[in-house]
């Protein structure tokens, strides 16, 4: 494990060294240095999953850090390392012609995953904050090395720092409460079998998922997501959604069943998952920046992932091992698909960036004729995504499903109320999921160009591009055909982390040929029918499309607008929506842009930024630009320092 970790240590120096050298050089070495280590990780975690792996770094360094993976470490290490492979593979032809300096490019991706790795192994607080930051920084400036406007991505960088570090301030809170509990120790060895009182329990469990719950995106912590990947490269995008959330998921696990799992803390996870399936497709599916709106799809299926999560802590709380593993299984699952189809489709959604420089869905359409691979990859990417048989996005919300009904059977009516509302929120969040991809994917594939000059310049994307497009959609198919294979390795699993254990053959999966076999025989049906009926069969005739007798332009065909118009209209409650209109004049061309604002923005967090502005200009006047007077403010805080140590301690 320490050589996989030192591999993308050099290859991040590495990268730095040659930043003023050759660009194809600094290319190959950072990105594709990258996929190989990756590559090489991959197999490492893969052969030894369920074995003991664990380094320290050398000599004394402070608290001498030291990092073990244990299967639940492993597996997710694993996730981490195959995206990891195929965002380096994928970069090759993303950033080559980036104006961004490849060599720091390369390091900031190296260094990324290094982040993600030991955060994930380390078996100290120290460790553990350390790298979380770190990652957090990395993470900021990979958003930040992209060809965007300035004013855009620095307003997304802040922001999402803003958010790491509030969720940062309760992790360390919590950590500190379980350290004094512990006698004072770092090591998270120590924390396991600790004893806390109900209503400490409940408030470090409650810290954790607040922390851990605002870095994966969790409602009302998601709003970053929205403002983070349109301003991020799509390579970002597609780590920072893929897998970097699913390293706030893996410690979410790892620090709450340290604790005594309650049903009041299932309850909350459930609520607040099934809350982020709801209000993240909800904005996604009216959005007209198709980079927000997949962003948005993150926050749906980390509620699902939350809501699974709810079963598998509902099934500890009640000590039903049957719920508990279901529940871990179907999360696992989805965490699974949600890292290859989220990942493919911000791939796909790169490759659209590249080829034509807009993000938005009424400058686009008919690009399946100029990029028919991307297309198709992303038509299977949605597909998945919106829990479509047989692929893989159905199969694990199916596992879910059967969690939900199985707790459902308990005899508390607040289990009950609770199970019935999650199945009802991911219906509705799989519905308008629907709707959000079925727009996405006809305004920008579909039908006539909206801009000539656009779609004139557009073409496939690269090679690398592809190969990363195209697996990753073999595998949304593969892994809903071969559900039950993949059921089988993460059972094997979820029973070596949770010491639970339950037969395959219990949880009722839809055998993914079978509905195969039967969408089959209805199409066949459908052709033997129209063949009988004496269908038309000669081959259509190819023209423009009829416009009553008039020439037929690009302007007269659906936009995305009207697609969501009743979607704004019925719940308007939930869009704030700002206008922009500007024109050249009377006789000039009028411009008109809308962007849907969150009212969790202008509910929870415009007072709060409004606040700290007013109360940061109030208190600028002790900024006088006098070294003696900053000297007196030292000694004054050292002065109070010292009276409290005395009075206090």
């Amino acid at each position: 494990m320490s050589a996989i970790f030192l591999l993308f240590f050099l290859l991040s120096l590495a990268s730095l060294a040659i930043y003023n050298r050759s660009k194809n050089l600094a290319l190959y070495v950072g990105f594709g240095g990258g996929a190989v280590a990756s590559l090489l990780g991959a197999i490492f975690f893969a052969s030894n999953l369920y074995s003991v792996n664990s380094f320290a770094l050398f000599g004394n360094f402070l608290t001498a850090p030291h990092f073990v993976a244990y299967t639940l470490e492993n597996f997710f290490c694993l996730i981490i390392l195959v995206i990891s492979f195929f965002t380096g593979i994928y970069s090759l032809g993303y950033v080559k012609n980036s104006r961004v300096n490849l060599g720091v490019f390369g390091a900031v991706f190296n260094s990324f995953i290094l982040s993600m790795l030991m955060v994930m192994t380390s078996a100290n607080i120290f460790a553990f904050i350390v790298f979380w930051e770190v990652m957090t920084l990395v993470s900021a400036f990979f958003m930040y090395l992209n060809d965007h406007e300035e004013k855009n991505t620095l307003t997304a960088v802040m922001t999402y720092l803003g958010f790491s570090q509030i969720g940062a301030f309760f992790i360390i809170v919590a950590f500190v409460i379980m350290s004094a509990a512990s006698g004072g120790s770092y090591e998270f060895k120590d924390f396991i079998g600790l004893k806390f009182s109900p209503e400490m329990n409940f408030v470090l469990l409650i810290l954790f998922f607040i922390g851990f719950g605002g870095k994966a995106g969790v409602w009302p912590l998601h709003v970053w997501l929205a403002l983070a990947h349109p301003a991020a490269p799509s390579n970002a995008s597609a780590m920072m959604s893929g897998i970097m959330t699913k390293v706030a998921i893996f410690a979410l696990i790892k620090f709450s069943i340290m604790l005594n799992i309650t049903t009041t803390f299932a309850y909350i996870v459930i609520f607040f998952g099934a809350c982020s399936a709801v209000f993240g497709i909800l904005y996604g599916a009216v959005d007209n920046d198709y980079k927000r709106a997949v962003a948005y799809s993150s926050v749906e299926n980390i509620g699902i992932i939350s809501v699974a999560l709810g079963v598998g802590y509902f099934g500890i709380a009640k000590a039903n091992g049957f719920i508990a593993i279901i529940g871990f299984l179907a999360a696992f699952f989805h965490i699974i698909n949600h890292a290859t189809f989220k990942s493919m489709l911000f791939f796909a959604v790169g490759a659209v960036l590249n080829a034509t420089h807009t993000r938005n869905l009424n400058q686009l359409g008919g690009l399946h004729k100029k990029m028919p691979i991307t297309s198709y990859a992303f038509l299977v990417g949605a597909i998945a995504i919106c829990a479509v048989p047989p692929l893989n996005g159905f199969m694990s919300e199916w596992v879910l499903y059967q969690g939900l009904i199985a707790s459902s059977g308990e005899p508390s009516v607040m289990a009950r109320a609770m199970m019935v509302l999650a199945m009802l929120s991911i219906g509705v969040a799989g519905a308008l999921a629907v709707m959000m991809f079925i727009r996405v994917y006809s305004a920008i594939f579909l039908g006539k160009e909206r801009d000539e000059k656009i779609y004139s310049h557009a073409k496939e994307a690269d090679k690398t591009m592809l190969f990363s497009i195209v697996i990753l959609a073999s595998f949304c198919v593969i892994f809903g055909l071969g559900s039950i294979f993949v059921l089988g390795f993460l059972l094997e699993i979820c029973a070596n982390i949770f010491g639970f254990g339950i037969n395959l053959s219990s949880i009722k999966i839809i055998n993914a040929p079978s509905v195969l076999f039967v969408l089959g025989v209805v199409g066949l049906i459908a052709c033997i029918l129209l063949i009988l009926y004496k269908a038309n069969l000669s081959k259509p005739r190819i023209t423009e499309p009829w416009a009553c007798g008039f020439r037929f332009d690009t302007n007269m065909q659906i936009s995305s607008n009207p697609f969501s118009g009743d979607l704004r209209r019925v719940l308007k409650f939930f869009y704030r929506t700002e206008a922009e209109v500007s024109s050249d004049g009377y006789f000039g061309k009028v411009v008109y842009k809308s962007r849907i604002k969150e009212i969790w923005w202008a509910w929870f967090y415009e007072p709060v930024v409004n606040f700290c502005v007013k109360f940061a200009d109030k208190i600028g006047i002790v900024q006088c630009g006098k070294s003696n007077i900053y000297a007196l403010y030292t000694l004054i805080y050292m002065a109070f320092c010292l009276v409290g140590v005395y009075y206090f301690f």
